[in-house]
């Protein structure tokens, strides 16, 4: 039976092919995405020891809690007596010095932190040049090399930072003053800071000259918070500390793990780890790499590594399913093919189990040679990329091959199709000898059950049923949103229920998308046929395709049920999207009275800049605006630390209104008043509307006009009281810190007080998008500049690039469910062709062309793939609207959008893909002769 499997697979390999490359880009897809969890997953890893360098073990403190502030003198580690043990290749401890480094007139502070004189030890690499040998080599990094302007060879000023050196002697004396007190006057007493001896701060102004031997780089931007790193040896380390008078070395304090790099041998050597762990501090142990990774890992990520996997996994399973409804269509293309040869097996004698074996054995076959094919396709993909040492964002390529990534592919496809090919196992084994070997076409189609019937019917009414009262609970929460006798669940439990109601939500779109599924080989077939009663109009060919869609509905309901999942999700996932930009963008605009917010310490706020700025496609107007922080002042007093307790934004009426989303000119001119935001006032309580207030602003003479960059209008340090009325009004959004009290005053009332700082507003015309916009400011205003950047227009901007980074991910994750839901349609139609060979013969003998019957084909496949997609793009529609109103009600009106920018692309392709799917099978058609088909059947 073996030979005979053998031939009957080798005859119609070319219809496996389909089939094959479904299951392979599954097992791709599936390979790829425990791939990319390994790559995560060491990339985190490398991440979290970024620190460690190479060292395979470190000596590090016993309690989770302490192990990033405990510290022990380095004394204590007995560093020497561990670099002495044979296999320890190096010992690296972290501790900092702050110094100033000089040349060229240049001057950078850094932090001696990597010492040491094993390389793999070091937490940066070397990127040219070498590590240092001597006591007066030092390696810097290349950007701050490139700051310095020094070049390999260089001579180098290294200095001590005096007064950071003298706060921290300071601290630390401070610490141990006498009767354990802290030196703070709420400990029973004031104690003035010990300074540091004059003579050793002298001593430590004379330079140490140093030559640089070296680059390096760090890939995670570690000491990048330091200024820098500087790596010199445990000799220059010592030399540095003689000389600028440090003390002694031994009495420094360590802090952190001290890592220690130990030969292959030595690693796995009980003894040798054991002398090590013997030399550790009490309450220290000897832990190794992967057990720090690990600990690290979950220190960082909890439970969460592997959500990103998952994720990916749910739609590899999606595309395995899809590739599953290939796989049983194809085995029912070689099932019919293969009738007339298992009949006569069943002649002479051949088994039911025999005959069942067989079409499994195939279809095991297949499976096991696509996964291979699409596992090593992956493989080889990751590895290319390796190669190249490409990042993906901060994640470098790594091909991590393990035995989950290239096994459960393999295993998974294999049996997927398997379980796939069962159906047209039974029903070979089903088909009588002598019904089997009467023409295909004599075989007639069973109708759909009553009981699946009813079965999708009661689905659909369940999910309808929890959909609409997820739907009503929201009409009932906007009824009354921020009423305390809200009848919502969502307004229930602090709003914590409305997780819940998103739940039932999706239980019911879910319900009804498996009735719908479940129904579909009795309303798929009605629906296309309906398509081609229209289509039929244009001529023959389009009347035969209409026909034969309606030979094999359970075929036809297949294929389209594969279409029919894809296109659903992508729409859902479209739709979501854009009706969560919409309503986001509508929310922001009638929280935020200001489009872009523009502050910082290189603020221009010139008329050349402003002139600038009003040139960029889409800028309405723009106006600059003076900031100032006051201090209220309660029965006469203002605290001393309260300055800043309130921020008043000074600007022109005039220019307010032309700047302003909201119109407050009227507010703004009249004299003695500051307008607060309402929303503001109602929350805090402490403030009324029209109550007079009372701020102290710290007064400073003009120097300057204060327009240029990055200069405020600050002078001699006095302050000035000023009083005003207080206005409500509904305005909202201005300041970048949203939880302090801000208002806005006419310029004409703060003359007299000096600008904290200036600010640029810009508004918008809309006829350019959220993230162009601010991108073209920013361009115009100098990309390197310190500024930052507020507003409506600038949080629209962020959602938007958000939104529409995770919408590109999920559409490229579904758009492989929808290739191989379109290689199921040119299964459809081979099958459609063996079945059709008489009736095919008989059309060409009558006089129908190669052409025609070419375009028969077309129409059918076209007509499969848009009553597919049609019917995908509705559900997917209503279950993007249902997610999205469920999802947003809470914070406001729900805009539910239609994305039509990306249904009709989705239109056209399935149709282009549908049409070209037929050309294979429309060429075996009509190659062969008239003659050869009517006596082949």
């Amino acid at each position: 039976m073996w030979s005979i499997t053998r031939k009957l697979m080798k005859r119609d390999s070319r219809m496996m092919v389909p089939a094959g490359i479904a299951i392979a880009i599954s097992a791709f897809f599936i390979a790829a995405t425990f791939l990319f969890g390994n790559m995560m997953d060491a990339s985190v890893r490398k991440f979290v020891m970024m620190d460690a360098g190479a060292a395979n073990y470190a000596i590090l403190s016993e309690s989770e809690d302490d192990r990033n502030v405990a510290s022990l003198k380095l004394d204590e580690f007995h560093v020497d007596k561990l670099t002495g043990i044979k296999g320890v290749k190096g010992v690296r401890v972290n501790f900092s010095v702050p110094l100033v480094l000089n040349t060229r007139e240049r001057t950078e502070t850094h932090m001696a932190s990597v010492v040491g004189d094993d390389p793999d030890l070091m937490p940066v690499k070397l990127a040219s040049g070498q590590w240092p040998a001597d006591e007066d080599q030092i390696v810097l990094s290349k950007p701050d090399a490139k700051k310095l302007g020094v070049k390999i060879g260089d001579q180098v000023k290294v200095n001590v930072d005096s007064q950071e050196l003298e706060l921290a002697m300071a601290q630390d004396d401070s610490q141990e003053a006498p009767g354990g007190g802290t030196g703070d006057e709420s400990s029973g007493g004031s104690q003035e800071p010990v300074k540091a001896d004059p003579a050793v701060l002298e001593a430590q102004r004379k330079p140490v000259m140093m030559r640089l031997v070296g680059i390096s780089t760090a890939d995670y931007g570690q000491f990048a918070y330091t200024g820098g790193s500087a790596v010199v040896t445990w000799k220059g380390a010592n030399s540095l500390y003689e000389h600028f008078k440090l003390g002694d070395m031994k009495e420094l304090e360590v802090t952190g793990p001290v890592y220690v790099s130990l030969d292959d041998k030595a690693a796995q050597d009980r003894a040798v780890t054991d002398q090590v762990k013997a030399l550790a501090p009490a309450g220290y142990t000897l832990m190794d790499r992967k057990a720090m990774e690990d600990q690290a890992l979950h220190q960082q990520l909890g439970n969460d590594a592997d959500i990103p996997t998952i994720f990916l996994l749910t739609f590899g399973i999606l595309a395995m399913f899809i590739s599953a409804l290939v796989i049983a269509n194809t085995f029912q293309v070689m099932v019919a093919r293969q009738r007339k040869t298992l009949a006569l097996l069943r002649t002479i004698g051949a088994r039911k189990g025999q005959i069942r074996a067989s079409v499994i054995t195939q279809s095991g076959i297949l499976g096991l040679i696509a996964s291979l094919v699409g596992t090593a396709l992956a493989v080889g993909v990751v590895g290319v990329l390796s190669l190249f040492h490409l990042k993906l964002s901060d994640v470098e390529v790594l091909l991590d091959i393990t035995p989950r990534a290239v096994l459960l592919p393999v295993v998974f496809g294999t049996l997927v199709t398997i379980l796939a090919s069962l159906g047209s196992a039974r029903t070979a084994t089903r088909v009588s000898p002598v019904e089997a070997l009467r023409p295909v076409d004599t075989v007639t189609e069973k109708r759909t059950g009553r009981t699946r019937l009813v079965f999708s019917f009661l689905l659909i009414l369940l999910g309808g049923l929890l959909a609409a009262y997820a739907v009503w609970q929201c009409i009932l929460f906007q009824q009354n949103p921020g009423g305390k006798d809200n009848p919502s669940m969502m307004a229930q439990n602090g709003g914590s229920s409305s997780s819940i109601v998103l739940g039932l939500a999706v239980l019911g779109a879910m319900l009804i998308f498996l009735g719908v599924l479940t129904s579909a080989r009795s309303w798929i077939p009605r629906l296309l046929g309906g398509l081609g009663r229209l289509v039929s109009l244009s001529g023959p060919s389009a009347k035969i395709a209409t026909a034969n869609i309606s030979r094999n509905k359970s075929r036809v309901a297949a294929t389209g049920t594969a279409l029919l999942i894809g296109v659903t999700l992508v729409s859902c996932m479209a739709v979501g999207a854009t009706s969560a930009k919409d309503t986001l963008g509508n929310t922001i605009n009638q929280h935020y009275a200001l489009d872009v917010e523009i502050s910082g310490p290189d603020i221009d706020v010139t008329e050349a800049t402003m002139r600038k700025v009003s040139k960029v496609k889409g800028v309405k107007a723009v106006e600059k605006a003076s900031v100032n922080y006051g201090a209220m002042i309660k029965d006469g007093k203002a605290r001393k630390d309260s300055r800043g307790e309130i921020c008043v934004y000074s600007i022109d009426p005039q220019a307010a209104s032309r700047v302003l989303n909201v119109d407050l000119s009227k507010q703004l001119g009249a004299a003695g008043r500051i307008i607060l935001p309402a929303g503001l006032l109602a929350e805090r309580g402490d403030i009324k509307d029209g109550a007079r207030i009372d701020i102290r602003f710290e007064r400073g003479d003009h120097a300057g006009d204060g327009d240029a960059p990055g200069k405020a209008d600050r002078g001699e340090s006095k302050s000035v009281d000023r009083s005003f009325i207080g206005t409500a009004a509904g305005y909202s959004g201005l300041s970048g810190l949203a939880d302090d009290l801000y208002a806005l005053a006419p310029a004409s009332g703060m003359e007299g007080i000096a600008a904290d700082n200036r600010e640029l507003w810009v508004r918008s015309d809309g006829s350019v998008g959220p993230a162009d916009l601010v991108a073209d400011i920013r361009q115009v205003l100098g990309e390197k500049k310190q500024l930052a950047y507020h507003g409506g227009l600038v949080m629209k901007a962020t959602y938007d690039q958000e939104i529409n980074i995770m919408l590109l991910v999920m559409m490229a994750l579904l758009a492989v469910a929808v290739i191989i839901a379109l290689i199921g349609v040119a299964n459809t139609l081979s099958l459609s062709v063996i079945e059709r060979t008489r009736e095919s013969a008989t059309l060409r003998a009558i006089g129908m062309t190669k052409t025609q019957i070419r375009r028969s084909l077309a129409v059918e496949a076209a007509l499969i793939a848009l009553g597919s997609s049609l019917a995908g793009l509705v559900l997917g529609t209503l279950a993007g609207w249902l997610g999205s109103y469920v999802v947003f009600c809470v914070i406001g009106k729900v805009s539910l959008s239609v994305p039509w920018s990306i249904y009709v692309p989705i239109l056209l392709v399935a149709l282009v893909a549908a049409v070209l799917a037929s050309i294979l099978p429309a060429r075996r058609a009509t190659r062969t002769s008239p003659v050869a088909a009517l006596a082949e059947e």
